[in-house]
């Protein structure tokens, strides 16, 4: 959801970018407009964006097949992930989560807490 990234969680996510060459961000299909500013934050903070690729909502069939291409699944900081982060564990991808002080933001470490 694209409510769910912040300049801050943006700012870490090219910070992991640039540390890791090979990696690329995988983000749920946008708004033209908000995906052309993400690639242009991204060519700004010194990330090819070519590295950020968006894809569309899969149907639920395929959803968790998708979901385990992936090697981690990094979580945004102010509002956690819930069911994307339920999915990710059920597709055996590592998820890294930091606990905020709000509860939407300590759901995810909760999920991980549970697993």
């Amino acid at each position: 959801n694209l409510y769910k990234v912040t300049p801050r969680t943006f700012k870490v996510w090219m910070k992991i970018l640039r540390g890791t060459p090979e990696a690329v961000l995988w983000l749920l299909e946008m708004p033209t407009a908000a995906a052309a500013r993400l690639h242009a934050e991204a060519e700004a903070a010194g990330v090819d964006a070519r590295r950020i690729i968006f894809t569309p909502l899969f149907p639920r069939e395929v959803h968790l097949q998708v979901k385990s291409l992936a090697h981690l699944f990094l979580d945004t900081l102010t509002y956690n992930a819930h069911t994307s982060a339920a999915d990710a564990l059920a597709a055996a991808v590592p998820l890294l989560s930091l606990p905020g002080s709000s509860m939407p933001s300590r759901v995810a470490a909760s999920i991980l807490l549970a697993a």
